[in-house]
Formats: structure tokens, sequence, C-alpha cells
């Protein structure tokens, strides 16, 4: 997308539409809008007479422009009350800019680019961009007739209005917030995508074209790799599917980084739920079981165009959980890498399994902070509904630092309760752990628990997206199917949160 400041009156901008943001109540005449209500006849004073457009959030309003506005159309975005104003509140009211512009193949936008409250312009810039192209996104791979319209994505944003000065500071925020919701986009196109083209192998390849292309490094282990290493508990899922497991770095690590962090990505590419078979009831969205999988990718190759300061390394642990005659049987005792024994009670909780190879493969980084993210539990979604990913620990300044960060994304995050009790919950009579409690009472918490016996050597948060990667009816600004969750906080917390200090072995 282009950006440009554009020094004229707003009526005097070409554009597809020119998007007017409005507070509720706010006065036409007399205010901003007086002199370009004029040359719109009366068009924006009469949508608020009438009361068909109040500036409330959410609210839109489509005027075809008349002849004193040099654009095609003129679309009015309420931002609700300006003393509750927020960067989330310009997210929606330019996600409303979005969906208009997709609906009618606007290429070029342009945007009333005054005052918003007290929020710094570079804010401003980032968080309109960031709804724009998050509502403007659409998933046509498929489709055969629209696959072609994807080509009318918007070109360019024009910030009208902005003075010299705050000009450059919303043109700076402004490509920051490309870069944020590109790599949100690019997530949604992974988990989008069936599972009959993001295998394993495809996120293999992926993942080394990110590399290749930000000069990065990339290794991909395959699966007599990952058991020469130990990695039973990963390869325990992977037994019964046909497609070949891959065990996936990626390795971001910038002259004078300071600090490591190692984000971790489940990487189920389908979850039938092995011989604990699920029903055939939704089935189909379990391609989105890669979704932890698709924000890490997004994450590192937003690091790299950002020329994020520290060292960030993606881990990814890829396969499908299929039922066969090879696969793992509720009652199977593995070995996990670093030696702990698990027994597999349901083989339908396999992310988990995952995870904690991949987790304690994180140690050999000697990082300072490893966040994973992972559609991991249903049991989530009973617990926060449809709209907020479940956060947990063991260091409290790092989740501090991501609820930040999410705030900063507009991303809902919630911090839940995590002790030794739930601990104790998954502790096996024949091994040394088993993989589920055996009850769906707190099944996001002992599915945390089981993967805190993994991170005792370094500062550890994990993000259950299994409510919030993939949903069933759209957000504010973000069409039903792939959401992105949680690139954008990750890439707040990468850019503006410094992790804590590397964390001594709790062991």
């Amino acid at each position: 997308m282009k950006f440009q400041i554009a020094q004229a009156a707003p009526q005097n901008v070409k554009a597809d539409i020119l998007v007017m943001p409005i507070f509720k109540d706010e006065k036409i005449k007399g205010g901003f809008f007086e002199q370009f209500d004029r040359a719109a006849g009366g068009r924006v004073s009469a949508a608020v007479s009438s009361e068909s457009f109040t500036g409330k959030a959410k609210e839109s309003f489509l005027i075809f422009a008349p002849a004193g506005v040099k654009a095609a159309r003129i679309l009015l975005v309420g931002l609700g009350e300006e003393e509750k104003f927020d960067a989330e509140q310009l997210r929606i009211a330019a996600g409303s800019a979005g969906k208009a512009a997709s609906a009618c193949n606007a290429k070029e936008i342009a945007l009333a680019a005054r005052k918003f409250g007290t929020l710094a312009p570079e804010i401003c810039g980032k968080a309109f961009v960031e709804g724009l192209a998050l509502a403007a996104y659409k998933f046509v791979e498929h489709k055969t007739a629209e696959k072609e319209k994807k080509k009318t994505e918007i070109s360019g944003l024009a910030f009208v209005a902005a003075g010299k000065a705050d000009g450059a500071k919303w043109l700076k925020g402004a490509a920051e917030g490309e870069i944020f919701a590109n790599a949100a986009n690019f997530a949604r196109d992974l988990v989008n995508h069936p599972s009959n083209v993001v295998t394993p192998t495809m996120l293999a390849d992926t993942a080394r074209k990110i590399a290749a292309r930000h000069k990065m490094k990339c290794a991909v282990l395959g699966t007599a790799e990952a058991r020469r290493l130990g990695m039973g508990a990963f390869l325990a899922v992977a037994k019964g599917s046909d497609e070949p497991a891959k065990f996936i770095t990626i390795d971001y690590a910038p002259r004078g980084a300071k600090g490591t962090v190692v984000l971790v990505g489940k990487g189920l590419t389908f979850d039938s739920g092995g011989l604990s078979l699920k029903t055939a009831d939704g089935m189909e969205a379990m391609k989105d079981d890669m979704g932890g999988a698709g924000a890490v990718l997004g994450c590192l190759k937003a690091a790299a165009e950002l020329k994020i300061g520290k060292r960030v390394i993606g881990v990814i642990g890829a396969t499908e959980n299929m039922p066969s005659g090879h696969a793992t049987k509720p009652g199977d005792i593995v070995k996990s890498l670093g030696g702990k024994t698990i027994e597999i009670i349901n083989t339908d909780a396999e992310g988990r399994l995952v995870l904690i190879d991949a987790l304690k493969y994180a140690e050999r980084y000697e990082p300072d902070a490893v966040i994973d993210m992972a559609t991991l539990t249903g049991a989530c979604s009973v617990a926060l509904g449809p709209y907020y990913s479940a956060l947990f620990g063991n260091n409290q300044e790092l989740m501090d630092s991501l609820k930040n960060a999410a705030e900063m994304a507009g991303d809902k995050i919630w911090q839940m309760p995590m002790n030794d009790d739930y601990r104790e919950m998954m502790k096996s009579d024949v091994a040394d752990l088993k993989n589920t409690s055996g009850t769906r009472n707190g099944g996001t918490i002992t599915a945390a628990a089981f993967l805190s016996e993994f991170t005792e050597k370094y500062n550890w948060a994990h993000i259950d997206i299994a409510p919030t990667a993939y949903i069933g009816q759209p957000w504010a600004y973000i069409a039903k199917g792939a959401t992105g969750v949680p690139v954008r906080t990750i890439l707040n917390f990468l850019k503006y949160c410094a992790p804590p200090k590397r964390a001594q072995a709790r062991t």
C-alpha cells in the first residue's frame, strides 16, 4: 500500500472513498467539517440531523459524493464518545472503511487525518492502517470466480490535512501498521487454507522461504532426526499419519541483538483426534489447529521487516493427528525430549505432546523468554467464550508485558490461575505424567500445568488461542474464519516490551 500526505482540503482530494471519522454528538457546523459539509451540499449535516448517522462506535454511513467533492464516495464512520476514545475505536472505524473498500473494489482511500482525541499521530496511523487492512482482507484462493478480484486490494491511502509535522508521524505509524496487518493476514492465509494444502511439508517450505528472503537460518528435522534427539512425545502424535512430520526452527538474529525470545507454535495441520476420534460435527474446522504455527511464521516474517533488535527464534512442531494401525493408542507410554515419561490417556490431547518437546528444545537457546501459542483446548472456549485468549506463565513480569502488548493491539487476553494443585492432577500412576487429567473440569488450566513441567529453566508464557484463532462469527473488523491472533500482540511485545531477565534454573 502506498501512503502519502495530501496537503489539500478534503473536498479537493481525489479518491475512491473519502473517510470522515466523526465523534458521537460532534458538531458539524462551526467545527472541523463545516467547510467540507458546505462543499458537499450539506450532505454530512443532513445525515447527522436525520439521525441516519450519529457518530456511535461501529456506525458508518456511505454517501455518493456530490459535484463539490472530488472523491467518488464519502464514508462517515463513528468514533464513539471522545472522552472514551482509544486506538481500538480508530481501528474499528478503519474497519468500516476496509469493508466498504472491499465491497466496492475501491483501490484509493483518503482519510481526513485530523487530531483524534489525545492519541499521538504515529499511533493513529498505525491503528488506522491495521483496521483498514485487516477488514479489507479476503480469502478467495479456492473460489474460482472471485480469485481474480483479489487484485483489487487497496493500493493507496492518503492522509488529508494532517499538517507537515504530524504528516511524517502519520506515515511512520502507517508503515508499521501495514507490517503488523500483513503479518496477521499472512497467518490468516495459512490457517484458512485446507489441510490438503497446508501440510507439515508446506509449513516447512514456507519457513524456508521466509528465512531465505530475510537472510535467517532455518532448519527442518524429519522423523529420523527427531527420533535421534528423543522427541518421543512429538512423534507419538505423528505416528498415525501418512504425512511426514516436520520439526521446524527459524532464527532471526540481528547484529547486536539485545535478548533472545523463542516463539513456539503448535502446528497440527489437521487434528482428527487420533484413535480418540472427534465427532464429525465441526471436524472440518480442525485445519485451524496449526494457528499457533501460522502466527509464529507471521511474527518471524514481520520481525525482520520491522528490524526488531532482539534475537527471535521460531520453533514449530508440525504434524497431523490421524487414526491408523500405526497410531498411538490410549494407555501407551512415551518418553519426551529430556526423559520424562507420559501416559497417553486421550489421543485428542495431542497438542500438548507436540509442545512439550518444542518447549524442551527451546532450552538450548538460553532464552530470556519463551512464549508458546496454541489452539490447545476446547475447554478454553467454554471458559472464556469466543473473544478472549487465555494466558498462563511462570513469570508475572512477562505476562504483564504480554497483557500490555495485547491492549496495544486491541486483542483480548485473560490471565488464568495455575498452581501445584493443577500440576498434581496431571501425575500418572504408571508414568511421570499423563496427558490429560481425566476430567473436563479446569481443562484449560490442567493443560497449561502439564506444559509448565517442561519450562523450569526459563521465563515462559502460554497463550491458548483455541477460542480466537478461528471464529464462526465476525468481530468488529475481522471477518469469520482465521483471525491472525496473536500476531500483533507478539509484535508489540517484541518491539515495545523488554523481556524479563533470563531466569535461573527452577529445578
